[in-house]
């Protein structure tokens, strides 16, 4: 089966605690999956949608409605969702002169391997 992977990062520069997150449907699954999204925002009259935004209850109305859609393709185990967090100040992060710019690399690999493994073998990915 064919996958399309997107990836997002959150707080990696100056935080204790950044993140990296992959979200993978399969391929054929894309143009619907964003037409609904498309359709929730133009609906409700966001042009983007932004979680740090989520103050008023319009966004709050679209985020309800997006995390609907998402737990229906997660429930019908055709959506993933990956993430890996890490503590900076922990004893593996937590060293002089650390290189954040590799560290993130090297977190983005095990982010991949990860989530790749639970495909189906012989899955081919679009990122």
């Amino acid at each position: 089966m064919e996958f399309i992977v997107f990836t997002d990062e959150s707080s990696i520069s100056g935080s204790r605690y950044p993140s990296i997150s992959a979200f993978s449907i399969p391929y054929g699954s894309f143009n619907y999956m964003t037409e609904r999204y498309q359709h929730i925002l133009r609906e409700l009259e966001i042009s983007e949608f932004k979680w740090n935004k989520l103050r008023n209850n319009n966004y709050y109305e679209c985020a309800k409605r997006i995390v609907d859609v998402l737990f229906k393709y997660l429930y019908e185990d055709q959506l993933r969702i990956d993430v890996v967090i890490w503590d900076t100040y922990d004893s593996r992060h937590n060293i002089k002169r650390r290189d954040d710019i590799s560290n993130f690399e090297r977190m983005f690999f095990h982010l991949l391997k990860i989530s790749l493994k639970k495909r189906e073998h012989g899955s081919i990915y679009s990122y």
